[in-house]
C-alpha cells in the first residue's frame, strides 16, 4: 500500500516507540505489518528524518532509538559512560561500545561554554576545553552534567 511519507515517518515513529528493533529488517518487517511496502534505502532515508540513532542498550545490544526520547533524559546517557580522566589538557570520557558518537552530540546539544568540542570513536570521546586554563571548570562542568540526581 502507497503512503505518504508524512504518513510513514509518523508510523516509523510509533514503531521505534513501541518496540525494541536492533536492525532495518526489524523495522522493515514491523512496517510491512503496518501495510507499507518499504525497501532499506526508504527505510534509511526515513530514519534520518525522524532523527532515529541506533545505540547499545544496558544489556550491550543494538536498539534504534528517537533522539528526542534519548535527549529527554540524562540517564540514558549516564548509562552509556563508563568513566572520565583527564591529562590537564584534554578530557576523555570512556563509554560503552558505539556509544560514543550519541553521547558526544548529547554533550554539544548541552551548549555549555567551558567545552570547545568533542571528537567521538566507537567507545571514546575527546572533550576539550574552551579554555585550558580552566580545564579544571570543564571538568567540573561535565562531571555535573553526568552525575546522578543524588549524587
Amino acid at each position: 500500500m502507497a503512503k505518504n511519507t508524512t504518513e510513514l515517518d509518523d508510523a516509523l515513529k510509533q514503531v521505534l516507540l513501541q518496540h525494541k528493533v536492533a536492525s532495518q529488517v526489524d523495522i522493515r518487517q514491523r512496517l510491512e505489518a503496518l501495510g507499507y511496502e518499504v525497501n532499506q534505502s526508504t527505510i534509511s532515508r526515513a530514519l534520518k528524518r525522524v532523527g532515529a540513532i541506533r545505540l547499545r542498550d544496558a544489556q550491550g545490544q543494538p536498539v534504534y532509538r528517537l533522539e528526542a526520547e534519548t535527549t529527554q533524559s540524562m540517564s540514558a546517557v549516564r548509562a552509556q559512560i563508563l568513566s572520565v580522566e583527564s591529562n590537564g589538557a584534554m578530557l576523555v570520557m570512556r563509554t560503552t561500545l558505539g556509544a560514543a558518537g550519541w553521547v558526544a552530540r548529547q554533550l554539544d546539544l548541552e551548549n555549555d561554554p567551558k567545552i570547545l568540542g568533542t571528537i567521538a570513536g566507537d567507545d571514546t570521546i575527546f572533550i576539550a576545553p574552551a579554555s585550558a586554563l580552566e580545564h579544571q571548570k570543564t571538568l567540573d562542568a561535565v562531571i555535573e552534567m553526568i552525575r546522578t540526581p543524588d549524587e
